[in-house]
């Protein structure tokens, strides 16, 4: 009976030391075996208000000194309804991505009309028109989409 006791203990005592062995050998082994190389990078971000809207720029900068901008610009006009937005983001190459997005509220719902031109030349364009039933509490929307390969 004394054995039974012993052999759970045993099994207990045999885990602990495998699990010691373990953290023993990952101790041994480099910080950053397998691992990509550390880097680090800085992000600062400055919104400013507007009398109709906002702006906004984000800056990152990696350790190598390598900088990305986005600049981002939004308007809305409560009168005719609509709100714009405008953004460019710059690459250290230079290279550039922009997006310019117009929503319009219509007396049923809304039109959005976006297009993006991405870093190699190709754009999207995507034209959506919604609108809404309050009867059957539905909504219903039109969504085309046009795509130009790169240069």
């Amino acid at each position: 009976m004394n054995e039974l006791r012993q052999t759970p203990r045993r099994a207990a005592l045999l885990g602990v030391v495998g699990a010691l062995g373990l953290l023993l050998v990952a101790g041994s082994m480099p910080a950053d075996a397998g691992d990509r190389p550390s880097r680090s990078r800085t992000h600062h971000t400055r919104v400013q208000r507007t009398d109709t809207g906002h702006t906004r720029r984000d800056v990152w900068t990696n350790d190598r000194g390598k900088v990305v901008t986005r600049d981002a610009t939004v308007v809305r006009d409560r009168e005719a309804r609509t709100r714009s937005r405008d953004v460019v983001l710059t690459r250290p190459d230079g290279k550039t991505r922009t997006l310019s997005d117009e929503l319009t509220r219509t007396e049923s719902g809304y039109t959005r009309e976006t297009d993006v031109t991405r870093f190699n030349g190709s754009t999207t364009s995507r034209d959506v028109t919604a609108s809404y039933d309050p009867e059957t509490k539905e909504w219903s929307r039109t969504i085309e989409v046009q795509h130009t390969p790169s240069k």
